[in-house]
């Protein structure tokens, strides 16, 4: 059964090869890339790895609903095109690495399944530095960063297509699936989705700074949530949690 990765990327250098390598090793036959207008060498580190660049695009913000949009376009047009009966995909963010138990590779847990199964849910295990080199390109970062804390943070990265099934839409950055009223199968909290948001502290650093950085209108790149999603996640300051992170840089 075939097992495809696919996540949306912007200035992810410092970690995209490790992600890469980690699809692989666990099965992946392809990882495809959507470069949000990184100004770094992720596309280029990304592609050296193995992964291959699909798609493109510039935004003002960090736009969710065109991410999500481009996501779901990749893996419906290679589910079209394809011969495949079956097709796993896994979507991922650049700074997650998700495991089973680490006794099984994905691709071989997946193969073990009944074909009932289309989805798979997991949650969160949010990793922090604690001491130098905190992560090292190449390798993964649990190796430098053991110390994590499981969350009740779901989310459902792997979804099977069907030949001749309807399209279902990861959203939210894979925490939901929508399914259109459909009744889909999924087995539940069995995916450890090890997180690596913070990292060495002058990439983390920079990549925030980018983030905060203010557009010649006075905006800045984090500020899509508090204008498009005001009710959602919301502080006791009335922003989103997404400033209430990265004003700490």
């Amino acid at each position: 059964m075939l097992l495809n990765a696919v996540m949306c990327v912007w200035n992810e250098a410092d970690i995209i090869e490790s992600t890469v390598k980690h699809a692989f090793a666990q099965g992946c036959s392809n990882v495809f890339i959507i470069d949000n207008a990184s100004t770094d060498r992720t596309v280029e580190i990304a592609v050296n790895s193995g992964a291959r660049l699909a798609d493109s695009f510039e935004s003002k913000y960090f736009d969710e609903t065109q991410k999500i949009a481009r996501l779901n376009s990749v893996v419906k047009s290679y589910n079209e095109q394809s011969h495949e009966e079956y097709i796993w995909w896994l979507y991922l963010d650049a700074d997650e690495f998700p495991n089973i138990d680490c006794r099984y590779r994905i691709v071989d847990f997946i193969n073990s399944l009944d074909l009932s199964i289309r989805l798979i849910h997991g949650y969160l295990l949010h990793h922090v530095p604690t001491h130098p080199p905190y992560n090292v390109p190449g390798y993964h970062p649990a190796d430098f960063m053991p110390i994590a804390t499981k969350t009740t943070i779901e989310k459902i990265p792997l979804v099977r297509y069907d030949k001749g099934k309807q399209h279902l839409y990861s959203c939210g950055g894979a925490h939901t699936v929508d399914s259109a009223g459909e009744s889909i199968p999924m087995i539940k909290g069995i995916l450890d989705i090890h997180h690596f948001h913070y990292r060495r502290p002058e990439d983390s650093i920079a990549r925030l700074k980018l983030l905060l950085k203010k557009n010649t209108d006075g905006s800045s790149r984090v500020d899509w949530m508090a204008a498009r999603a005001p009710n959602v996640r919301k502080s006791e300051t009335a922003t989103s949690v997404y400033h209430c992170r990265y004003n700490q840089a």
